[in-house]
């Protein structure tokens, strides 16, 4: 009996050609060249571009920034009139905070004036 030739298939022709393909450009990989084929034949040739690997990124979305609006409503003298009233006050809050520190250095003073205990130095009992 004469030995069967095998039946001519699409699929087997196919594959044949693959094989060519990737013996032709040494791929490493057996199912390269096929699954090529099929991400052009299912996205076109975006489905051939690189895609990223890994996690994507987490990033903040932009907060776009206000734009400062001018305010020219307020006249010339007004203005004046808030700057003079901020330098009065910033003037009365030095000359407080230095009456305050004088104060605090008075009282320590007066503290280191004392013996260990807290009694005045001419006792004589500490």
């Amino acid at each position: 009996m004469a030995p069967e030739l095998p039946q001519w298939r699409p699929e087997s022709a196919a594959q044949e050609a693959q094989r060519e393909v990737e013996a032709m450009f040494a791929l490493r990989d057996c199912g390269t060249v096929s699954r090529c084929e099929r991400q052009y034949h299912e996205r076109g040739l975006a489905g051939l571009q690189p895609r990223p690997k890994g996690r994507a990124k987490m990033m903040k979305p932009k907060i776009p920034l206000k734009p400062r609006k001018k305010d020219n409503t307020r006249p010339r003298e007004e203005l004046l009139d808030a700057t003079e009233y901020l330098r009065a006050e910033n003037d009365y809050l030095k000359k407080r905070r230095a009456l305050i520190q004088v104060a605090q250095a008075a009282a320590q003073k007066q503290r280191n004036s004392r013996g260990k205990r807290g009694h005045t130095i001419s006792c004589l009992f500490c």
